[in-house]
């Protein structure tokens, strides 16, 4: 019997201190976000993180990365996330509209409200820069992503009337979907933000 008690209090004294670990992680990772900056790359980071890009299969580069401003959170002088956003009209065949892509947050930083602050940081640039409208592709399945453009006022868009790419349009070809590195990869939804 002693020996079944003294398990049962090693066990609670275990879960006691797991809970209270996982508090105070809490507490830690919160005060760091605090400290994470946000705000447009220099000309070296952005350099640094199209390299980046540019190893990953053609499927996963953001469109439009190529010419678009690239917002970087930095930690302890690190870049944990990005995201790029186009000028007006540069990517899209209407002139008013921005491309928002490739919203990024290392996975050791995530839930502490950073990929919100990189996409309001792309839209007051994309106002800033005469945008009336920022537009995005997201996965179908990307949950957590489309419930943060949601918050943030994007609404999806019918596939019909989404904008299309102005690259297929000079091309003079149909609209042609994002190359995609597997065969059964979800489907994309379009989402649209009035800015102006």
């Amino acid at each position: 019997m002693r020996t079944v008690a003294r398990v049962c209090r090693a066990l609670v004294r275990k879960v006691v201190l797991r809970a209270q670990t996982v508090r105070a992680f809490r507490r830690l990772a919160r005060r760091a976000a605090t400290r994470i900056r946000v705000r447009e790359a220099s000309a070296v980071e952005r350099d640094a993180v199209l390299r980046v890009l540019q190893a990953l299969p053609a499927g996963e580069t953001p469109a439009g990365s190529a010419d678009a401003v690239v917002m970087i959170a930095v930690w302890r002088r690190r870049t944990i996330g990005h995201a790029f956003i186009s000028s007006p009209g540069a990517v899209t065949a209407d002139p008013g509209t921005s491309l928002l892509s490739g919203v990024v947050v290392l996975p050791a930083f995530r839930r502490l409200g950073l990929g919100e602050r990189l996409v309001l940081a792309c839209i007051g640039w994309a106002r800033a820069a005469g945008a009336s409208t920022v537009w995005l592709k997201v996965e179908a399945g990307a949950g957590p992503a489309i419930g943060l453009y949601r918050k943030l006022g994007f609404v999806t868009v019918p596939p019909g009337e989404s904008p299309v790419l102005a690259q297929t349009i000079a091309e003079g070809s149909p609209p042609a979907p994002p190359a995609r590195s597997s065969a059964a990869a979800p489907p994309l939804i379009d989402m649209t933000l009035r800015v102006g």
